[in-house]
């Protein structure tokens, strides 16, 4: 059984993941800031510096490192959120507060929980080089 509001998630996140993955990257620079990468305490400049950073040691090519397995974790958990949401919620259009809340909330622990393993091999790829 294919979910077609878990295609939708999917497809979402596929596209949301690959335009926002040099943000990642450029944030674990500066959480994990290298040797040789000079921070101040504004803000702008040190997303300026870890950005030129991972540019001039790995090219274009740096901003998408984690990208596969970022692309993987986020179709599989937005495919598995949307699915389990959809299901949870039914066809009944009486939806209250409380059962939305907690259908989305039993959908995002269960996606974040599937997708565990993928957001560590990410994390690993994004970090790689960095000292």
């Amino acid at each position: 059984m294919i979910s077609e509001k878990g295609l939708y998630g999917l497809t979402a996140g596929v596209i949301t993941t690959g335009a926002l993955q040099p943000f990642e990257n450029v944030k674990m620079a500066l959480m994990i800031s290298p040797k040789d990468l000079k921070t101040t305490s504004n803000f702008l400049t040190n997303f300026a510096r870890a950005a030129e950073y991972i540019n001039r040691v790995d090219g274009w090519k740096g901003f998408y490192k984690g990208l596969v397995a970022a692309t993987q974790k986020a179709a599989l958990g937005c495919y598995i959120y949307f699915s389990i949401l959809r299901h949870l919620e039914g066809d009944d259009e009486s939806q209250t507060r409380s059962r939305n809340f907690m259908a989305s909330s039993m959908a995002r622990i269960a996606s974040t929980i599937l997708t565990n393993p993928l957001s560590i091999i990410e994390t690993r790829f994004e970090l790689a080089d960095f000292h």
